[in-house]
């Protein structure tokens, strides 16, 4: 058996008063008296310890332990959701779309090979286009339906739009994989005019997030799930809560839901009783969708060991330490992930190195040859970056690369890549074919035109680029390709600059 602190206290302190009352007295009724008062203290002690060990426990969690678990879950869902929210964000933005539906939606094989393309290549559940036009549902097999606003199944579409939301998650069942539960991350898609056209975006298996709240749960013995801005469940490990349940008329968590739902950047932590038990519970809001993680324990779990109180401190203690270890585990992965994008990013621009630029370039070239798609690279250079050098100074020339770097990185989608070459030469990788690219290195070119945003000693740097585009063909390395490049960026050169050349 083993005793606290205060146990052992009144230990010693008892056997000194037993050597001095038997030695001032054999008489029975002290020896009673004597027994009575060991038994209170140890009774008191016990008692003690117990109430202090039951408020650590409880601070334990609602300071530490429930706001670790939540930013660790919201880690976890951010990074299951980044990929689908970032690729229905580029569908948005991506002008083959836009034009096909300006086009009149005339060629159904585009779009069943375009959404088709994007499901097999990143995986998902399901890719779809919703026309605001012809009110065709397309997806990655052709047209599923036409939808009405007299279609229980369509209210989500008619709620987006009158949300006036770029971007908005939605349950519900899948009617392309029979009637599959999914998560669909929609967003509006406009012309270059921002007028309305649709709605795209990609669908995740609702089971996928279910089962990552799932292993959490058996894990760390909390109730996890995540509800909407209205405060209704949609994911949970069981599926049978979800859609089913609103914390804001739940009883006991009710008395606490407006709280838990304000949007802070760090967790919130409250308390609330349900029946005769107490609930401590950890809310921790995701931004980007509108959600909050929900993270819960029934007090009372905890009570059965706080009546140990030295086995209890002895748990928290590896508790935490298990808690240290995952956080050091993290803050070493995050120094790791430091550390390689540092080795694939210029040091000066932010923009990817050769290495990365090499890297990008084989999976793109493979990806390229795998789905017959059209690959372009553009080469630009600084006009007379020499003589900013020499006539403004080396600082004011770091400068203007940073600015430009900024510039063509707006001027680009998210998945096409930009990268120093070196000096003042820049590589941009697209999936396009060569007009297009040639179209958007025209707009790169011309975003200079304007007077110039870089600012040295009070003066303006003047700033031009021109530029080189070449598209890959069959046999060619990244090394022909950039000479290819490079050949037509002399013939811009030789025009005069500040202009795009298209080689053979």
């Amino acid at each position: 058996m083993k005793f606290s602190k205060s146990n052992i206290k009144c230990i010693i302190s008892t056997n000194m008063l037993i050597s001095f009352l038997m030695t001032m007295t054999k008489s029975r009724i002290s020896i009673k008296i004597l027994i009575m008062v060991i038994t209170s203290s140890f009774l008191f002690s016990s008692l003690f310890s117990y109430f202090q060990a039951k408020q650590s426990l409880r601070d334990e969690i609602l300071s530490s332990s429930l706001p670790l678990l939540s930013e660790n879950i919201y880690s976890e869902l951010r990074h299951e959701l980044s990929v689908p929210i970032n690729v229905s964000s580029s569908m948005a933005r991506d002008s083959f779309l836009m034009n096909w539906v300006l086009d009149g939606e005339n060629e159904i094989e585009d779009i069943k090979l375009y959404l088709g393309n994007l499901k097999s290549r990143y995986g998902f559940f399901s890719t779809f286009f919703v026309s605001s036009s012809s009110r065709n549902y397309y997806y990655y097999d052709g047209i599923l339906k036409q939808i009405s606003p007299y279609d229980s199944h369509d209210i989500w579409y008619y709620d987006f739009i009158n949300s006036q939301k770029e971007l908005d998650l939605d349950v519900d069942t899948d009617q392309a994989s029979n009637g599959v539960l999914t998560v669909f991350i929609n967003y509006r898609l406009e012309d270059f005019s921002g007028n309305f056209l649709g709605v795209v975006g990609v669908g995740v298996r609702l089971d996928q997030l279910s089962d990552l709240l799932k292993q959490k749960k058996t894990q760390y013995d909390r109730d996890i799930y995540l509800v909407d801005e209205e405060g209704i469940i949609q994911v949970h490990s069981d599926l049978s809560l979800i859609e089913k349940i609103n914390i804001f008329k739940e009883e006991g968590i009710s008395s606490v839901a407006e709280q838990l739902m304000e949007t802070e950047e760090f967790p919130i932590d409250l308390i609330y009783k349900k029946k005769n038990d107490h609930f401590l519970v950890s809310s921790k809001s995701i931004p980007e969708i509108g959600w909050h993680v929900i993270v819960e324990q029934n007090e009372e779990r905890g009570s059965f060991f706080a009546k140990r109180s030295l086995f209890i401190n002895l748990l928290l203690t590896a508790a935490i330490t298990v808690l240290l270890i995952i956080a050091s585990y993290k803050i070493l992965k995050s120094f790791e992930q430091q550390m390689e994008l540092l080795a694939s990013t210029d040091s000066l621009t932010n923009a990817a190195n050769r290495r990365e630029l090499e890297k990008q370039f084989k999976l793109l070239e493979y990806r390229s040859k795998r789905f017959n798609s059209d690959l372009s690279l553009i080469l630009i250079d600084l006009d007379d970056f020499k003589s900013i050098n020499d006539n403004y100074g080396h600082i004011a020339g770091d400068t203007v690369l940073k600015e430009v770097t900024f510039t063509l990185q707006k001027s680009i989608r998210p998945i096409d890549l930009l990268a120093r070459w070196g000096g003042d030469e820049f590589v941009i990788l697209i999936e396009a074919p060569r007009d297009e690219a040639a179209l958007k290195a025209d707009r790169m070119v011309h975003s200079f035109d304007k007077p110039s945003n870089v600012v040295h000693n009070g003066k303006e740097v003047p700033v031009s680029i021109s530029a080189g585009v070449a598209v890959f063909k069959e046999g060619d390395s990244l090394k022909s390709l950039i000479e290819k490049a490079d050949k037509a960026l002399l013939h811009s050169k030789a025009k005069g600059k500040n202009c795009v050349t298209l080689s053979d």
